[in-house]
């Protein structure tokens, strides 16, 4: 295949792109979809009618849907997960033809320009300046004719215009992004380089070369378009250490909590480490707990414990002489009420020779107990954890791939991390659980997550009982098991408003 695969990210939504480098034309898909009903727009060349006069384009590029409906959709969507209003179809025609069109003119046209594209298409040397020309000839926006005449984004030609030569792009993993004011900036993705090692006080080992560059699912084929389907998504997020600041005012979330920390000084797409998007689950269910437990406060304690917060707060005002005298002073009084009541006198009696001997002398010798006062008491908080079980059976060599992919990309970001020098180990990455409905929005009659730790993981290479594999040798089959628990307990008001549109913690 000539093509370079590339991504980008239009108004919030982001989209899959393929340029073919011998025809100049583009395809745009949604991220990780790529069957015909999920086309969402294109671009194609249309040639003259009869020869071109001296001068004159040989064709001229244009643009298309796919799938009109489902591209709408699906921008709808993004919309309005970043609080934007919705477009309907008219109004949607109307963006897309003019800042669209713009943003992956200027795209397709910075790809076209990397010469290192064409040896990654597999495109000889010998072919690629023909190429060009015919690119230019069919006014393909941002080509160069040999006298530096550069197309502009609207397939328009200077008079005259010289640029300078395009070099190879450095970085072959970026995005673009034009929903800010600024420049749109433009590399591709045919290949992806290593991520640089996590920061932190002592610089972490290298890891695995992609370490969250991939973007993975399974199955790797997607339903045609305009399926509803709804699937769940795990994003490995890098661990930010705790601070000390565990107070807050107005009701908002502790500076030192884990969801501020990974959003302090960071947004989600630095500190990202690549999603996996997985089916959904027959059996999915969240277990909420809170911690209580029984106490006891016998009388007797209780008047000790009258005494000692008296002394305490004595102590607190600096008599300390004051606090000695206040402690013994109140336990004696409490000792003498006690003893000068004659319906409690033998009973007293009783307990203190059976706090002596250790033995239940006031059962023994008065047939009753004192009362425990016992309540039940709230504890703390407790954290959820969440069990999944994927079964993967590849149906293919690519999707076989992919399937290796996601195991070891499990398994990497949840790995112990070392530090250069060997001397400290470093916290392994967290990770981000979605429940996604029809494609693209936060599903709302499913519970939310807040940060968890994968707490183990576990393969099962033979689930069917026997071993098989395919002449590539990959498995048929795959159990992939794991264990998350949130980094933080769930709180009154980590929860909307009871009428709101999602199923909240």
């Amino acid at each position: 295949m000539s093509e370079i695969k590339g991504s980008a990210v239009w108004n919030g939504m982001p989209v899959d792109t393929y340029t073919d480098m011998r025809t100049g034309e583009m395809e745009i898909y949604a991220p990780g979809f790529r069957l015909p009903g999920d086309l969402l727009a294109k671009s194609t060349i249309t040639s003259t009618i009869g020869p071109p006069a001296p001068g004159e384009p040989t064709g001229k590029l244009t643009w298309s849907y796919g799938d009109q409906t489902y591209f709408r959709n699906s921008y709808n969507a993004y919309q309005k997960k970043n609080g934007r209003p919705k477009l309907n179809q008219k109004d949607f025609n109307e963006y897309f033809f003019t800042s669209g069109v713009n943003t992956f003119n200027n795209l397709n046209g910075k790809v076209l320009n990397n010469t290192n594209n064409y040896t990654k298409a597999g495109i000889s040397q010998n072919e690629v300046e023909l190429i060009r020309i015919r690119q230019f000839d069919n006014r393909i926006p941002l080509s160069v004719n040999a006298a530096g005449v550069q197309v502009n984004l609207n397939g328009t030609v200077p008079k005259e215009q010289t640029i300078q030569p395009v070099e190879p792009d450095t970085n072959q993993n970026g995005t673009i992004d034009d929903s800010g004011d600024g420049p749109i900036v433009v590399t591709t993705t045919a290949t992806v380089e290593g991520v640089k090692p996590i920061k932190g006080p002592e610089e972490s080992k290298a890891g695995p070369k992609n370490l969250g560059a991939a973007n993975l699912r399974y199955p790797k084929d997607t339903p045609p378009a305009g399926f509803p389907f709804d699937f769940i998504k795990i994003t490995a997020m890098k661990y930010v250490p705790s601070s000390l600041d565990y107070i807050s005012s107005g009701g908002k979330t502790p500076p030192a909590s884990p969801t501020s920390r990974i959003k302090k000084g960071n947004s989600n797409k630095k500190i990202s480490q690549g999603s996996i998007t997985l089916p959904m689950q027959p059996n999915l269910s969240e277990t909420q707990s809170v911690g209580w437990g029984g106490d006891a406060l016998d009388p007797f304690r209780a008047a000790l414990a009258g005494a000692s917060m008296g002394a305490i707060q004595k102590f607190g005002e600096g008599d300390l002489m004051g606090a000695i005298q206040k402690v013994g002073g109140d336990i004696a009084k409490g000792a003498q009420k006690f003893a000068s009541d004659p319906a409690t006198l033998d009973f007293v009696a009783a307990y203190f020779a059976g706090r002596a001997v250790g033995s239940n002398i006031t059962g023994r010798t008065t047939g009753q107990v004192i009362n425990p006062n016992m309540e039940l008491l709230f504890n703390g908080p407790t954290l959820r954890t969440f069990n999944f079980q994927f079964r993967m059976t590849p149906r293919y060599d690519k999707e076989a791939e992919e399937v290796r992919k996601i195991i070891k990309t499990f398994k990497a970001n949840m790995a112990v991390q070392r530090s250069d020098s060997n001397l400290f180990l470093k916290t392994p990455n967290v990770f981000q659980l979605e429940y996604i409905a029809n494609g693209g929005t936060p599903h709302p009659f499913l519970n939310k997550f807040k940060l968890c730790a994968m707490t183990s993981f576990n393969v099962n290479y033979t689930p069917d009982g026997s071993y098989m594999t395919y002449g590539d040798g990959s498995l048929t089959a795959y159990d992939m098991s794991m264990s998350f628990s949130e980094l933080e307990p769930i709180y009154q008001d980590d929860y909307d408003d009871i009428n709101g549109s999602t199923m909240g913690f």
